[in-house]
């Protein structure tokens, strides 16, 4: 599947995302066995996955949005984890093609580095969510990556402010609803400033004000 050309020679600046030839298998039991897991019998038929994507191109440049439709179960969050590097950290396989972020092979990028670039919002915020109180999973990337306690504070306030969550910030995150638990989400990137944003079904929750807010 092909989303776009990979054409780039209008421009001198590198897209803020380069796919080139991307195709995923999700590893299956007969893939490299874990100690202690007994090995196919001999001769018995391979329990092969199928291709999850299959020779993915396309090129995004900076400052554009893209959309990705289709029906359940064709790649679209299998992609999204091979560009925010879930796949192959988190996500095993056999993984093929190319992907640059801002010019930058991902190859050999931890997620550390990754989600300094790349910010994912999930389509269930309780998959998100794991601090116990707002303000703590806003500043919970932060933490993480070691910002400056001030520049935390400062972030937290903007973000807060720009989603209208100033008065939930010392609120419990179980308390709050589903559209507000989205919102919390995605407060917790947008303090991470990441130059590149995904989003997997990111209005499934909220209402029209809030689609609106974020």
């Amino acid at each position: 599947m092909t989303i776009h050309s990979n054409d780039t020679s209008s421009t001198d600046a590198h897209p803020a995302v380069y796919v080139d030839k991307l195709s995923f298998r999700y590893r299956s039991p007969d893939d490299d066995p874990e100690p202690g897991r007994r090995k196919p019998t001999p001769g018995a038929e391979p329990l092969e996955q199928p291709l999850a994507i299959e020779d993915i191109s396309f090129s995004l440049p900076a400052g554009e949005l893209m959309l990705i439709a289709g029906p359940s179960g064709c790649g679209k969050s299998t992609l999204l984890k091979c560009l925010n590097g879930l796949i192959p950290h988190s996500y095993h396989g056999i993984l093929s093609g190319e992907i640059q972020l801002e010019g930058r092979s991902i190859k050999g990028l931890t997620l550390r580095d990754l989600a300094q670039m790349v910010g994912t919002m999930l389509q269930d915020p309780d998959k998100q969510i794991i601090a116990s109180t707002v303000e703590q999973e806003i500043a919970f990337g932060m933490e993480n990556l070691q910002t400056p306690r001030a520049a935390m504070r400062k972030r937290i306030a903007e973000v807060a402010q720009q989603l209208g969550l100033q008065e939930y910030l010392g609120q419990a995150t179980f308390a709050l609803s589903g559209g507000q638990r989205q919102q919390v989400a995605a407060a917790g990137i947008l303090v991470m400033q990441p130059s590149i944003y995904l989003f997997e079904e990111p209005f499934a929750n909220l209402d029209a004000r809030a689609v609106d807010e974020l």
